[in-house]
């Protein structure tokens, strides 16, 4: 049978919804959805559009990772679990999208538009309810970008990209949490990696999912005001790494003619206007996420991959505090990758996500309690 009612069908990520036609757009790294069925079969129809940048998925059956592989082009129907015997076990099945929305290639689409359960009864069951809500903020890190890979690898492709290795995936499992992931590879609080002003993800947390681009993306809702119905636990923030590589940068000139940079001193250190700069950014960026998220906790983890611009960070918090007034907001520092926990494309890798997981899932316990 075609899956008509989805109430029993949990969805993951902003945007994932399913709208008049049917269809389930997944936009942002680990959006999705998931079943509890004794179906002897379960299959999914996809449609997927790109022309460089390729999207990825994933499926899950009992939390045991199956299948990850690219979307191909064009409609395409899937199996996703199956059982020749019918045995009538009731099994959990999960699907995710591995990989970001790559603004670099409007086309870059992935829709379901069909789930279909076969069997005897092909019955769905209530999904236990999750112990928290969290939404996880951040740039290539989060996007799990050099999670997959040879090992200094630098190809700039979607497969080094995987949700399923992620510190924002693995958190979900240890917290047993609904994950919401927004996550932009190169981009930062005030500028990106190359110090374009317009590369932040303050500039789009208020949009569904900003970066996904293009008529398939923007027909499913990609650019609207996003809601906020969901109300998080707590919001995790990763973001500073890329600003920090813009003072290593040339400065940025944009379409419009904006002049951009970030500049060190003549010790090796943020130059005092511009590390201002980065930490009224920080600030403005955690009043605005606390203006939608007004009892969420919010928890500013960094160090991955550089320690630059954690001074900053750390006061950023401190004024957020101050000036706002609201108390429940910290600052983690993350260990930095070493050589046995480095991926490819100088990222940190499954070893880096997989203990920092750790390290945030224990202070959130710590924090929610």
């Amino acid at each position: 049978m075609i899956l008509e009612d989805h109430s029993l069908v949990r969805f993951y990520g902003r945007g994932t919804k399913v709208h008049e036609d049917g269809c389930i757009p997944l936009f942002t790294s680990g959006s999705g959805f998931e079943l509890r069925t004794d179906a002897v079969t379960v299959e999914m129809t996809y449609e997927a559009e790109y022309v460089a940048f390729e999207p990825w998925f994933a499926v899950w059956v009992d939390g045991v990772l199956i299948a990850r592989q690219p979307a191909e082009r064009g409609k395409h129907t899937v199996s996703l679990y199956r059982n020749v015997f019918g045995t009538g076990e009731v099994r959990t099945i999960r699907v995710t999208k591995e990989t970001q929305a790559f603004h670099e290639d409007p086309r870059s689409s992935f829709v379901v538009s069909a789930i279909e359960l076969a069997g005897k009864t092909a019955s769905l069951f209530k999904l236990p309810e999750p112990s928290c809500r969290l939404e996880v903020i951040g740039d290539s890190i989060t996007s799990g970008e050099g999670t997959y890979g040879r090992k200094k690898a630098m190809e700039w492709i979607p497969g080094c990209f995987s949700y399923e290795r992620t510190y924002g995936k693995l958190l979900g499992d240890l917290m047993d949490a609904d994950i919401s992931t927004l996550s932009v590879s190169g981009w930062g609080v005030v500028s990106s990696w190359e110090n374009n002003p317009d590369g932040t993800l303050p500039g789009i947390y208020e949009r569904v999912c900003g970066t996904a681009l293009g008529p398939v993306n923007e027909k499913y809702g990609s650019q609207g005001a996003y809601d906020f119905r969901r109300q998080n636990d707590a919001v995790i923030i990763n973001l500073g790494t890329n600003d920090a590589n813009g003072f290593e940068m040339p400065e940025f000139t944009t379409k419009d003619g904006r002049r951009f940079k970030n500049h060190l001193d003549q010790d090796g250190f943020p130059e005092e206007k511009d590390a201002e700069r980065f930490i009224r950014g920080a600030v403005d960026f955690l009043k605005l996420i606390h203006e939608h998220e007004p009892e969420a906790f919010l928890l500013w983890v960094y160090g991955q991959i550089s320690y630059r611009l954690m001074p900053q960070i750390a006061e950023a918090v401190r004024r957020f505090k101050q000036e706002s007034g609201y108390r429940r907001a910290a600052f983690l520092s993350l260990p930095k990758m070493t050589e046995e926990t480095e991926g490819s494309r100088e990222h940190p890798g499954p070893g880096s996500h997989r203990e920092c997981a750790a390290i945030i899932a224990n202070a959130l316990k710590e924090y929610l309690n």
